[in-house]
């Protein structure tokens, strides 16, 4: 199953400011819905989600707003835990 999240092919919310991380996902949109579910495998894993309804941007482009939201939400995952360490 997480080999078949990995490979989601949408990168444009929680991870799309992640460089360097492999984040298992899944994604989820209607006109005025965005949500996604995220791995993060990071000093311990964590697994977010994000769900955005009734959304004035209703646009299907990268940019929509609540797309932007949740990749700030992404970004923020991974400023607030530890990454794991390297092995030796």
């Amino acid at each position: 199953m997480l080999e078949i999240l990995r490979n989601n092919a949408d990168g444009e919310s929680m991870q799309r400011s992640i460089d360097g991380m492999s984040v298992p996902h899944k994604t989820g949109a209607t006109d005025s819905v965005r949500t996604e579910c995220a791995l993060f495998r990071l000093q311990s894993r964590v697994v977010a989600c994000g769900f955005t309804k009734q959304n004035a941007d209703i646009r299907w482009v990268v940019d929509n707003e609540a797309q932007i939201a949740l990749g700030k939400v992404g970004a923020l995952v991974v400023a607030a835990w530890p990454k794991a360490e390297a092995a030796k």
